[in-house]
């Protein structure tokens, strides 16, 4: 085998793997951390969104509580001014 050939498949064996790199199927289970929850509004998760910026379009609202119950996965959103 001549020299030009090995390079020749070394470039394309690269440029296989770079595309496999590229196309990688989408991953759909994404690592969760484990919860131990007792029942029904036992466990709630709760974060402030800033909404500042947008707030002459909201009424002059510039935050939004939202919380999650855990276990239910029901949540509940609030405007704050």
């Amino acid at each position: 085998m001549s020299r030009l050939t090995m390079l020749e498949k070394k470039n394309t064996s690269e440029k296989q793997q770079l595309v496999e790199e590229l196309h990688a199927p989408v991953r759909k289970n994404f690592p969760r951390r484990r919860v131990i929850v007792r029942g029904y509004d036992n466990l709630w998760q709760a974060d402030v969104v800033e909404t500042r910026p947008y707030a002459r379009f909201n009424k002059g609202h510039n935050y939004i509580l939202t919380v999650i119950d855990v276990l239910s996965k029901y949540a509940w959103a609030g405007l704050f001014k």
